[in-house]
C-alpha cells in the first residue's frame, strides 16, 4: 500500500456532511435523553429539523465564510434552527403573527410570490408580444422619452409580459382562496360613525 492511497473509510471520516451526522445525531441524542430523564414526551410540542433545512444554512455558511463549518460551528448552526422554531413557535402563540403588521404583511408577500412562481407562464406569440407591447409602450420609453423598437427590446418585452401573466395567475388564485372566508367589516356606530 502506498503513501498516497486512502482508504475509503478514512475519506469518508473526512467529510464534513460525515460530521454534521454525527453531530447531528450526538445532539438529538441527548435531547432525546434529556426529554425521557424528565419525562417530557409531548409529541406536540416536537421540534423536527429536515436535513435540507440544515444543508441549507451550511450552504449560506460556506457561502459567507468561503470555508465549510467545523464540527461545533455546524452545532452552532443546528440549535440556531432549533432556536428560531422555539421562538418563531412562542412569538405565534402569543399572537404576533396576526397582529404584527411587518409580519402580517411579510405573510403576505411569500403568499403572492408563491402563487406567481407556481403560475404557469406560456409562450406568447408574436402577435400577443406585440399587442402588450403597444398597450405598455409607455412602460418600455427611455429616459429621453421614446419607445425603442419592439424587436429591440424583446427580451425585456417577454419579461413584463410574463410578470403580467404571473401577477393574473396570481390574482385568480386569490379570488379562489377568497371565496373560503365571509368577511364582515365592522362599521362604526354613532357619533363617530362616518362613510369610509
Amino acid at each position: 500500500m502506498t503513501a498516497q492511497s486512502t482508504s475509503p473509510f478514512r475519506k469518508m471520516l473526512r467529510e464534513p456532511l460525515v460530521h454534521f451526522l454525527v453531530l447531528g445525531g450526538l445532539i438529538f441524542g441527548v435531547f432525546d435523553i434529556e426529554n425521557r430523564r424528565d419525562g417530557q414526551q409531548v409529541m406536540g410540542n416536537r421540534i423536527y429539523i429536515p436535513l435540507a433545512t440544515v444543508h441549507r444554512r451550511i450552504s449560506d455558511f460556506r457561502q459567507s465564510s468561503g470555508r465549510e463549518p467545523d464540527p461545533q460551528e455546524i452545532q452552532m448552526l443546528i440549535g440556531d434552527c432549533v432556536r428560531q422554531e422555539v421562538l418563531v413557535r412562542e412569538a405565534r402563540a402569543l399572537g404576533f403573527d396576526r397582529e404584527d403588521p411587518i409580519v402580517r404583511t411579510r405573510l403576505r408577500q411569500l403568499m403572492e410570490q408563491m402563487a406567481e412562481d407556481r403560475a404557469p407562464v406560456a409562450t406568447p406569440t408574436a402577435g400577443e408580444l406585440d399587442a402588450f407591447y403597444r398597450a405598455h409602450a409607455d412602460d418600455f420609453k427611455t429616459a429621453d422619452g421614446r419607445a425603442p423598437p419592439p424587436a429591440a427590446i424583446r427580451g425585456v418585452v417577454l419579461a413584463a409580459w410574463q410578470r403580467e401573466q404571473r401577477r393574473t395567475a396570481a390574482d385568480a388564485a386569490y379570488q379562489m382562496l377568497r371565496r373560503r372566508y365571509q368577511v364582515e367589516i365592522e362599521k362604526p356606530t354613532g357619533a363617530d360613525a362616518k362613510s369610509p
